[in-house]
């Protein structure tokens, strides 16, 4: 017997960007009722594959593998990312979709599925198998007078056949930014207890945000660095100093510095407890007394090099510039001085086989130490 359930899966944009795992929801079909989250009592989570991929600046990469343990007879399921709509700025061209993602893609058991985007406001908006679809002149409107209380639907229908199923889902999203950071990015993981086992029953995360990069990701959803493995070259400080004073930072994050390479963290019979936090901080270059620049600390990431601009840099100051990015790439400094002031800093990894070479250098880091030298 074939049985009809809805489940919507839910994606929460916190702040400004967040994204989500998959958790159900029934929506209630009685009049008057709203959405209410409640446990899938079949369907449970076996694997889940989630991929984390930093592709340029300003982006992000979302793609995620899920296996589905169906024990009962095939259900036809209504799947949903819901995605609360971001700052009223982004809407003055398009609305037809969610501005801060793209290439939306599901393909479940195989097959590439068709999807539909519906806009809607009410707190009961999928009532008798319908969408109540707000129109895009009330959207336009909405957004004009700063009144974002309406969400985008990325729904499509699959059956999940007895046994295995295997969804896959992918899309772009926009990084977030501020003051203190140079991208941040959340992530909510808590969905997945919804599932009828109350846990994911394999859970990877794999997590590369590019070369030379430092970033936290808050101890929410783990107990402690070891649970993490690096591939690639790098290195996880479990305390280190901050000058941002985000409240997030008294959660006690973990520092992972890359030069290359990925993250990845690993665990059976996971039921998380909190959210996927990932933050990179901006880089802030201070400027001393009359004799000059005194530089006590520089930044790993190579896209916080446009923050160093001050341009009466002199004597020892300008040749810790000039040796920055062959420290990045853990040059062993022969100068007592140089060798000193790096190994002071947090991202520091010395490399005895290194020798520098300005050819390999990034097009980024050979422009910049042309503008030191002048």
């Amino acid at each position: 017997m074939k049985h009809k359930l809805t489940i919507l899966f839910y994606l929460l944009l916190v702040t400004q960007f967040a994204f989500a795992n998959d958790g159900a929801f029934y929506a209630s079909f009685v009049k008057g009722r709203n959405l209410i989250p409640m446990f899938e009592t079949d369907i449970s989570v076996k694997k889940e594959i989630l991929n984390i991929k930093r592709i340029n600046s300003n982006s992000a990469e979302i793609d995620v593998y899920y296996e589905f343990y169906n024990p009962v007879d095939e259900k036809t399921i209504e799947v949903g990312f819901e995605a609360p709509c971001p700052d009223a700025s982004y809407f003055k061209k398009k609305v037809s979709s969610h501005p801060l993602m793209k290439n939306f893609k599901v393909v479940f058991n195989n097959n590439q599925l068709p999807y539909s985007v519906t806009i809607v406001s009410d707190a009961i908006y999928y009532k008798d198998g319908k969408f109540i679809d707000k129109s895009k002149l009330w959207i336009k409107s909405k957004a004009e007078n700063d009144t974002l209380d309406y969400k985008y639907v990325y729904h499509f229908k699959a059956k999940f056949k007895k046994g295995i199923n295997i969804l896959k889902h992918k899309y772009i999203i926009n990084l977030s930014s501020s003051y203190d950071a140079l991208y941040s990015l959340q992530y909510i993981l808590t969905a997945a207890t919804r599932w009828a086992n109350n846990q994911i029953d394999d859970f990877t995360l794999n997590i590369d945000m590019g070369n030379f990069q430092e970033f936290i990701i808050s101890k929410d959803f783990f107990d402690n660095s070891k649970e993490w493995k690096i591939n690639g070259v790098g290195k996880v400080l479990d305390s280190f100093d901050t000058t941002s004073d985000w409240y997030y930072w008294s959660i006690k994050p973990v520092l992972f510095v890359l030069q290359n390479g990925s993250v990845t963290f690993h665990k059976t019979n996971f039921n998380p407890k909190g959210e996927i936090f990932i933050c990179s901080e901006l880089y802030r270059f201070h400027q001393s007394d009359s004799l000059g620049t005194v530089i006590e600390e520089l930044p790993f990431a190579i896209e916080n090099l446009r923050r160093i601009t001050d341009t009466t840099l002199f004597g020892f100051s300008k040749k810790i510039l000039r040796n920055l990015p062959y420290a990045r790439r853990g040059y062993v400094f022969k100068n007592p001085e140089l060798k000193s002031f790096y190994e002071k800093q947090r991202w520091y990894m010395p490399d005895v086989d290194y020798v520098a070479n300005l050819t390999t250098l990034t097009k980024e880091e050979q422009d910049w130490l042309k503008k030191i030298d002048k």
